[in-house]
């Protein structure tokens, strides 16, 4: 069976996507956030 390598690879998969996009999602999200309390 491949599941553990398949797991393996979406867990690979996932930690890149976080540790690439994670800094720019959590800002503008932080941001929107702020200038949604904001208003």
């Amino acid at each position: 069976m491949k599941d553990g390598v398949v797991f393996q690879r979406l867990q690979i998969i996932c930690y890149q996507f976080l540790s690439s996009g994670l800094r720019n999602n959590l800002a503008q999200f932080i941001s929107s956030n702020l200038i949604g309390q904001g208003e």
